[in-house]
């Protein structure tokens, strides 16, 4: 789902403000674990399509553990924002696979989808690699940890995972 939110939003420079509804489609399995309504703690805006989408399209970095914190779940803004949003049950959609669709306040409707089987490009894969592990990790280590998968040699990648360990 931020997959495809992410590619709305650079494509027509979305600005929240603009969106006057938000609709998210998911295969039904995901609905008992992605789907809290109403998230009020860090740990439930993980858990809650609604308010990732909101982060996302006011630009919160999603892919940061620092982002995800009480007082974002009642920021006035991303709650106006995540009461846009609605997420719908589709068994047309894959197991991989979200869909999204964007009425603008002038009418007009986005969408686009994004599957996860579908492999990454390289650099695309790498950016998302260096951009992830940098919270988790920090950055000493996040380039050896790319420098291994980059590699693919299976006892770099045991090193490198390694590395998030404490």
């Amino acid at each position: 789902m931020l997959e495809a939110l992410q590619d709305l939003r650079k494509a027509h420079k979305l600005m929240p403000e603009n969106i006057r509804s938000l609709q998210i489609f998911v295969h039904p399995q995901y609905l008992d674990i992605c789907n809290i309504y109403e998230p009020r703690t860090n740990l439930e805006a993980k858990f809650s399509y609604r308010q990732l989408a909101a982060m996302l399209l006011y630009g919160v970095p999603t892919n940061r553990l620092d982002s995800y914190t009480d007082a974002i779940c009642s920021d006035g803004d991303i709650r106006d924002l995540r009461s846009r949003v609605t997420v719908k049950p589709d068994l047309a959609v894959s197991e991989t696979s979200a869909k999204v669709v964007i009425q603008t306040t002038k009418g007009k409707y986005l969408s686009a989808e994004h599957d996860f089987s579908r492999p990454f490009n390289l650099s695309v894969r790498e950016q998302k690699v260096l951009s992830k592990s940098d919270s988790l990790i920090g950055k000493k280590h996040r380039i050896k940890l790319w420098s291994c998968i980059k590699r693919e040699e299976k006892s770099d990648i045991r090193i490198g995972a390694l590395l998030i360990l404490p």
